[in-house]
């Protein structure tokens, strides 16, 4: 996965922070279970961090590339997830 990060250009300082955005993202949506304003403005940060991957991977054309478009295919997928697990939590009393 380093090497995949290096090749879009993300530097070890953005990958530490990527990755304890993704530890917080995932420790709100578990304590979301116990208050749920946690639960959905973790998954919403989650949602932008995924935003965030899905540009990266546009900039370095993974889309067009087969070698690569399945990297790119998981943060689409996971933003839709993620989106709709907000728009869920947003809309259920």
């Amino acid at each position: 996965m380093t090497a995949n990060l290096v090749r879009l250009g993300v530097g070890s300082a953005m990958t530490r922070t990527i990755g304890v955005l993704e530890i917080a993202g995932a420790l709100g949506l578990v304590t979301g279970l116990l208050w749920r304003p946690i639960a959905v403005a973790a998954a919403a940060g989650l949602t932008l961090l995924l935003i965030g991957a899905i540009g990266y991977h546009a900039r370095a054309c993974d889309f067009a590339h087969r070698r690569h478009r399945s990297h790119a295919a998981a943060p689409v997928l996971l933003a839709i997830l993620s989106r709709t697990a907000t728009t869920m939590l947003l809309l259920t009393p």
